[in-house]
């Protein structure tokens, strides 16, 4: 388990090196969905949950909508896990509450164009943050 304030906030299921971690997530949220009541945690189900095996690790955030375990390069620190603690919503789910794109008044052309523009902003914006994490991880 990793603490975060003296507070569970995340399990780790370590495997050996060569095991596929795909298969493994289900074993992993059994974990934190029953883990120890006497341990001092956050909320009902933990937030986090990690599958490493050392060489490759997977990060899974539960609180994400339709969340799904994603290759990270290293445990993120408490402080970031910290600061995803205090946000309303997870990124993905803030994504999913953005607006579709108003096309009246625009040309068919316009409106394929500033939805592409839109996609390529996010997807740099999600590799960027996506970087910023691996980078101070």
């Amino acid at each position: 388990m990793l603490f975060v304030d003296r507070h569970a906030v995340d399990v780790v299921e370590a495997e050996p090196e060569g095991t596929t971690l795909s298969g493994v997530s289900e074993q992993t949220e059994k974990y934190f969905r029953n883990f120890l009541e006497n341990v001092t945690h956050i909320g009902n189900v933990l937030p986090f949950a990690y599958e490493s095996t050392g060489v490759k690790t997977y990060f899974r955030d539960m609180r994400d909508p339709d969340s799904r375990s994603r290759r990270v390069f290293a445990f993120h620190k408490p402080e970031t896990l910290r600061e995803w603690l205090g946000q309303a919503d997870t990124l993905r789910a803030r994504l999913k509450k953005m607006p579709p794109l108003i096309r009246e008044g625009l040309l068919e052309d316009e409106a394929e164009i500033l939805t592409l523009f839109m996609i390529a902003t996010l997807l740099a914006v999600i590799a960027y943050k996506r970087n910023l994490y691996a980078t101070y991880a």
